[in-house]
């Protein structure tokens, strides 16, 4: 019966399935390396998982095809405008849901295996999910933030009143004394 601590060890004993045991240095950096991947990989279907939903959450005058320019509106009028073709939007929110979908099972998936491979109670294994875990995390939510705040169309706040006007005026300020 194997412990329930952590040990720092270059062998697997059952890893994931019965008899599956790693007795050399390589077939060791191998498990290592696909235990990186895969936690690499969760967090890529989490950060494409996120891109998906907000896709499909997008106002359909981003895409869909309405009876006059949207560009050439205002903010406040694009609101009121409605798309020609509701067929369309139906059907594309259907495919990003089965999408969403699939790419949830993929992503349980992988990792209750990731779950399973920490559960050996192998330091190294933990070490390179947690490692494999930031790295996708700083990697993967970078493109993430980029591509959703790309996508969002009328991202500018207004601030002031000033701004409101459309003249964009700076306050000043002057130091005291």
């Amino acid at each position: 019966m194997m412990g329930m601590y952590f040990e720092f060890k270059d062998s697997l004993h059952n890893f994931l399935i019965y008899r599956w045991n790693t007795s050399t240095l390589s077939s060791f950096l191998v498990i290592i390396a696909v235990c990186f991947a895969l936690a690499l990989l969760i967090e890529a279907g989490r950060a494409l998982h996120s891109i998906l939903s907000h896709r499909a959450n997008l106002s359909p005058l981003v895409y869909a095809k309405t009876s006059r320019n949207v560009a050439e509106t205002t903010p406040l009028l694009r609101s009121l405008i409605i798309p020609t073709n509701v067929d369309q939007i139906v059907k594309r929110k259907i495919k990003y849901h089965i999408g969403m979908s699939l790419l949830h099972v993929a992503k349980v998936v992988v990792a209750y295996v990731v779950m399973l491979a920490v559960m050996s109670y192998n330091a190294w294994v933990f070490v390179t999910v947690v490692i494999g875990s930031a790295l996708g995390y700083l990697i993967f939510g970078a493109i993430q933030h980029k591509i959703t705040t790309a996508d969002t169309p009328d991202t500018h706040v207004i601030n002031n009143q000033d701004d409101m006007l459309g003249t964009h005026s700076q306050t000043s300020y002057e130091p005291i004394g």
